[in-house]
Formats: structure tokens, C-alpha cells, sequence
């Protein structure tokens, strides 16, 4: 036995999508109704536990066998749900030989819904349509619907629902195969789903008393807040918070966030945060509403403050600078750039200091405010839209202006400039010539019905049936299927400097990950983009931390990365 792909039907009081899985497998009346499995690649067999049917004893053993690999579409809810079912509550297989089929088709550009991407790939075997009311009768609690299952005709339906998951997973891994994941990418998800199994713990009495006051405060639009009724529908038994993330969840490899939402949260610009949120715990709410001018945007500010450490520990925060401007430089070859941020760093400075031609020691507030917008706004080919859309009208800036600053900072930067136009010819000609190409250490290549780009870590980003049209300027562009802003299956258009945003935010999400790895031995119960949250004993220090997570790979030679951090008894930025 080699491998097994599974698929499980369930049964919880909880709910699912608010709770997440780990709650949900909790619940006392939790069980497994359906096991369908296939052992390396045999006719799918499908086991009716709710009938009194038992998992053969060898595959039982295969579960939590390392050297069997195990299968399956979103693969941690299978993993924690027969953890439970084995294992009891709060203790979790050992996610090492476990594979997602999930993750896969996102490596490829494809839809996270097994049923969308069977439809996108045109897949003979097809998930079944009953599927969603079958699920909504045997698997969630219904008061008006009674019914046995010994006796109801849709129990036989089920069954063959669930054999048929199984199968189109196959099926949808065989269409896979030519693009393998790598064996780095593997071990990272076992990493990954070993931090959403840990979890992070939260102060249930702070978040308890803010849901009181949110109550007491009346409706307002601060939408934040509602994490604080995520954070009470996903706390498990522990008062750990797990699953808040899902890997590979972008196309550029980036994890997004799960049920709390962690890869968002409000900044904490408070200078007395630690008293804030001594009142809030103590319910004091005649001294908030005296001593803050906005009770809901004190609560918001609060939210990452409910994450903290057990008893006995603290939390280690560390996090790169400016990575995406420090990857975009040493991609582009902007020498000057790469200077500044082996030097002081002060980038927005600088870049106000290469655009105007003054001195850095004569840039003042307002230049500097330039210098910033200009450097949040710019590098990806944005122009007048994106300065507006990152406030530059809010910070004084006439809109009659705004083309100068454009102009200023592209010449400046005519090394990314170049980047841009580099990258979209490579692609361009890649896609319309079907031949290997390549630029600035990148390489692009069409195979089958994908276009890759070949990232320095050797990762692909994948961009599915990629064809040549015509852009608004009459030249040639690349466009490939996928999720859009609209949430729906289309065409996409993409450019230079969408191409570049996509490689640039991918090395930094590889460069997170290194970091992961680097930082494995130690407890980490988050992470968002650029920054790495660790759960450690009282003597580990800060430091010990950001040198370790300074470490570059090989293939990052000549990036100019570092980490800095702190230590505090919840989390919060510094």
C-alpha cells in the first residue's frame, strides 16, 4: 500500500463554515457517517459507519502510518475530523504523509471547489448534483425533518455521493500529474497545517466583554469587529483558536486567512493600548467612552490584542521591512534602492530624495509624503489611479499634479521600468511563440494548457489557457483563465506591471516560507505576509528570533533582507 485517497461525510451540531473544522469535529454528537476510500488507485470503497460498518483495521493503521500517503480534496478536514474519530478530542494525526488534492489544483491556477474545478477541466466524472441536499439532510441538524436512515431511500444516494468524490478526486489528480507538487512545497504544508492545528490562544474574557459592550455601544459600520464573534464561534474547548489558515490560498502561492480573518486585522495606532485594554477586560466602559473619542474604533484597534501567550510564555513578533520594495529592487537591478536598504533604509526619503534631486538630509515632512504615496502607489505600473487609491488627493495632492509625480518616480526607477516591459515581452513571446523564455532570472515556458513562470526559488506560478490578444493600446497582451475580482470563472488580461506584482509578492511569500521552515523548532501560532508570531518560553530571545528569520536562501544571493522584532504579553504591532 502506497497511497490512499479519501473522502468522509459527517455529522456535527456545529456549524462548518462559521466555526471551522476543528470546532466542529469538538462538538459531543460529532461523528463520521460515510469513509470512502480508494487504495492506490482500486475501485472506491465506501464504509457506512452510521450502519455499523468498520474501517478495516489496515487502513485504520495506514492513517497514521507515515510511510502511506493519504489523499484527499481540502485535506485537513479529513484530517482533523478522523483525528477525532481516532484520536479523541484536541489531538491531531500527524499531517507529514498527508497530501491535498485541493492545494494541488491551486499550485495550477485552478478553482479551491473540487466541483468547479472538475467543470473547468472538463472532467468525464463529475461530482454529483444531489450532493448539496444530500448534505444539507444527513450531515446538519434539522428540527422539522425526521427520518431514519436504516429506512430512507437517500441514504443509498449518499453513499454513491460519496464513492463518486472519491473518484473525481482521482480523476482530477490524474490531470495533474505532468506538474507534480514539489517535495519543499510538501513540507511546508506539513508545517503549515501543524501551526493551524496548534492554533493560537486567545483571551476569551477580553473578547466576551467586548461582544457585552459592542452590545451596549448600539449599530455602527466598524464591520472589524464582527472578529470578535468569529473569535467566539471558533474557539475550541482550550480556548485556542486553530485553522486560520489556508495554504497556497492565492495565486501567487500566498496563504489567506481562515475564520478569524488574522491576515487582516486593524492596525493598533493607540498609545495606551495596554491601559485600553486593561478597561475593556475590566468592563469599564464609563472610562472608554470618557477617555477614547470612538468606542467601536477602540474595540477595533483591541482585536489583535485578544491573541496572547499560555501562562508562562510570551510572544516574539518579527517581521521583514518593506519586503515587496526590497524583492522588487533586487529583481529590477535598482542599484540605488538596493543601497538604501543595505544602508538606513529610509526609503521613502530616499525615493523623494531621487525624484526631486534634493538632498536627503533636506526631505521634509511634505516631500517625504510624496515619496511615500509614490512608493506604495508605483511600483507595479500603477499611475494617476493607484497615487488616488492609496489617498494622495487626502494628503494635499492636486490631482492636476499627480502625472509630474508619476513621471518623477519612473524616472528615478528606470531599472523597474524596464522590469515591467522585460517581463511582458517574455511573456508575450512565450505565449505566442510557444517557446521557452526568459528575463531578470526568470523564466517562462507554455506546457499543455498552462503558462508557468519559473520563480528564483524554482516554484512555478501557473496561469491556465493563456492566449494572445490585444490590449487598449493596440499591442499585443496574454490573457488566461481565472478567479477574477468578481469572483467568477473568466478571462483575465494581465500586464507588465501585474506580472511583476504577481512575481514580486510570490518571492516574498517563498522568502515567509523559508523563514517558516528556518523557524520550526519554535512554536509559531501565526503569520501574515511578512511577519512571523511565535508562542515561546521566557528566555528565548528577541533576537535569537530575527536572526534566525534574517537567513536567506541560497537562491536570494545579494537580497537585502532584515528582520527586527519585540517581544509582548499579547499581540499587537510595535
Amino acid at each position: 500500500m502506497k497511497s490512499i485517497s479519501i473522502d468522509i461525510e459527517t455529522y456535527s451540531s456545529v456549524d462548518l463554515i462559521k466555526c471551522g473544522v476543528h470546532r466542529y469535529a469538538e462538538a459531543p454528537d460529532f461523528k463520521i457517517l460515510l469513509f470512502g476510500y480508494s487504495v492506490d488507485g482500486s475501485p472506491v470503497r465506501v464504509i457506512d459507519l452510521e450502519h455499523g460498518e468498520k474501517i478495516p483495521p489496515k487502513i485504520l493503521a495506514a492513517l497514521t502510518n507515515d510511510g502511506v500517503l493519504k489523499w484527499a480534496w481540502n485535506a485537513m478536514f479529513e484530517r482533523v475530523c478522523l483525528s477525532r474519530h481516532l484520536l479523541g478530542v484536541g489531538k491531531y494525526i500527524n499531517p507529514k504523509s498527508w497530501r491535498c488534492s485541493m492545494v494541488w489544483a491551486a499550485t495550477l491556477g485552478l478553482p479551491l471547489a473540487l466541483e468547479w474545478a472538475g467543470e473547468v477541466l472538463n472532467l468525464e466524472q463529475r461530482k454529483m448534483s444531489e450532493g448539496k441536499r444530500l448534505i444539507k439532510k444527513f450531515c446538519v441538524p434539522s428540527k422539522t425533518q425526521q427520518f431514519s436512515l436504516t429506512e430512507d431511500s437517500d441514504w443509498q444516494t449518499f453513499k454513491e455521493y460519496n464513492r463518486v468524490d472519491v473518484e473525481v478526486e482521482m480523476a482530477a489528480q490524474s490531470r495533474f500529474a505532468d506538474f507534480p507538487v514539489s517535495d519543499e512545497e510538501w513540507e511546508l504544508y506539513a508545517i503549515d497545517q501543524l501551526i493551524n492545528d496548534r492554533g493560537v490562544l486567545l483571551d476569551m474574557a477580553l473578547v466576551d466583554k467586548v461582544v457585552d459592550m459592542d452590545g451596549c455601544v448600539g449599530k455602527h459600520n466598524k464591520t472589524s469587529i464582527a472578529k470578535y464573534y468569529a473569535m467566539q464561534n471558533c474557539v475550541c474547548s482550550d480556548n485556542r483558536v486553530r485553522g486560520l489558515f489556508q495554504f497556497c490560498g492565492s495565486r501567487t502561492g500566498r496563504w489567506v486567512g481562515r475564520n478569524v480573518q488574522a491576515q487582516n486585522l486593524p492596525a493598533t495606532t493607540l498609545p495606551d493600548l495596554k491601559q485600553a485594554r486593561g478597561l475593556v477586560k475590566n468592563g469599564d466602559m464609563e472610562m472608554v467612552e470618557l477617555l477614547y473619542d470612538s468606542v467601536p474604533e477602540t474595540l477595533s484597534e483591541l482585536i489583535r490584542t485578544a491573541f496572547i501567550p499560555k501562562s508562562g510564555n510570551k510572544l516574539i513578533v518579527s517581521d521583514f521591512s518593506a519586503i515587496e520594495a526590497r524583492v522588487l529592487a533586487w529583481l529590477a537591478g535598482e542599484t540605488w534602492r538596493n543601497e538604501v536598504f543595505a544602508t538606513h533604509g529610509k526609503i521613502y526619503e530616499a525615493s523623494a530624495s531621487a525624484m526631486f534631486n534634493i538632498p536627503l538630509d533636506r526631505i521634509d515632512k511634505p516631500l517625504r509624503s510624496k515619496g511615500k504615496v509614490a512608493e506604495l502607489a508605483l511600483g507595479y505600473g500603477g499611475s494617476n489611479a493607484a497615487l488616488k487609491s492609496m489617498g494622495a488627493l487626502s494628503m494635499g495632492l492636486t490631482e492636476s499634479g499627480l502625472p509630474s509625480l508619476v513621471k518623477a518616480w519612473r524616472s528615478a526607477n528606470p531599472n523597474i521600468v524596464r522590469f515591467w516591459y522585460a517581463v511582458d515581452r517574455a511573456a508575450v513571446q512565450a505565449v505566442e511563440e510557444r517557446i521557452p523564455t526568459q528575463t531578470h532570472g526568470l523564466q517562462f515556458e507554455c506546457k499543455h494548457e498552462w503558462l508557468f513562470i519559473i520563480l528564483p526559488s524554482g516554484r512555478r506560478l501557473a496561469y491556465y489557457k493563456p492566449q494572445i490578444g490585444e490590449n487598449r493600446f493596440g499591442k499585443p497582451c496574454v490573457s488566461y483563465m481565472g478567479v477574477g475580482t468578481n469572483k467568477r470563472w473568466n478571462r483575465i488580461e494581465s500586464y507588465g506591471g501585474k506580472w511583476v506584482e504577481n512575481i514580486c509578492q510570490s518571492v516574498a511569500r517563498d522568502l515567509l516560507a523559508f523563514s517558516l521552515k528556518t523557524l520550526q523548532d519554535y512554536d509559531i501560532v501565526l503569520h501574515i505576509h511578512d511577519e512571523a508570531v511565535l508562542e515561546v518560553p521566557q528566555n528565548v530571545k528577541v533576537e535569537t528570533v530575527c536572526g534566525l528569520m534574517s537567513r536567506l536562501p541560497s537562491w536570494a544571493d545579494g537580497l537585502i533582507m532584515k528582520a527586527d522584532g519585540f517581544q509582548s504579553k499579547f499581540y499587537r504591532k510595535d
